[in-house]
């Protein structure tokens, strides 16, 4: 009897640490990867009506874990800006693709299997090619643009490996427009888009 209550003893012991190893965020470094779609719009004054491009982004990053529900993670993505306009019987799309490097600081809530968290930073994003209707207008624009971010996610962690999905909003803070004849590029256009993406943490 006091033999099976040892095993016993023994296998909650075991237990209670392997949900402690994935219940509590990491310390450390680690790498993700993500994929995810934009809702993109123009800010400022766009004088055309709009409805949302969505393109998919991609890329990947470092997280480095602090005091437990503390984290400042970097990425470099893939992501593809800009809006769908319309006029009339007239529409079209205009594709801003840029090289961005967001970087935020996360605070994860409730150390249990599953990690909600909140995070804000700001990317600087840097234009790989921009098109209006499959124009290039690229040499109209700012080479660079620098934005805002916010947004909330859930990890779901297990043993020092996690999954996460995350919502979050990027509002440009820099205008976009350099020079410019065209109609629809007036100054003090911004970049706005809201994105959800899933990844994995490893």
């Amino acid at each position: 009897m006091v033999f099976n209550n040892r095993r016993i003893l023994f296998a909650a012991v075991c237990l209670a640490v392997g949900v402690s190893a994935s219940a509590y965020p990491f310390i450390g470094i680690r790498k993700n990867v993500r994929v995810g779609m934009h809702w993109a719009k123009l800010n400022g004054d766009f004088p055309l009506g709009q409805e949302a491009l969505k393109p998919t982004v991609f890329g990947g990053g470092l997280e480095i874990g602090l005091l437990g529900t503390l984290a400042v993670e970097g990425d470099l993505l893939y992501a593809t800006k800009g809006t769908h306009y319309s006029s009339g019987p007239e529409s079209g799309d205009m594709t801003l693709r840029y090289l961005s490097i967001p970087v935020v600081v996360k605070y994860k809530f409730f150390p249990v299997l599953l990690h909600p968290y909140v995070f804000g930073g700001m990317a600087f994003n840097t234009l790989l090619s921009a098109k209006d209707n499959g124009v290039d207008i690229k040499g109209d624009l700012e080479s660079g643009e620098r934005s805002l971010i916010a947004g909330v996610g859930v990890e779901a962690a297990l043993l020092g490996k996690g999954i996460f999905v995350e919502a979050c909003v990027d509002l440009g803070q820099s205008r976009i427009v350099k020079n410019s004849d065209i109609p629809v590029l007036v100054d003090g256009i911004r970049t706005r888009t809201s994105r959800i993406s899933v990844g994995l943490l490893f």
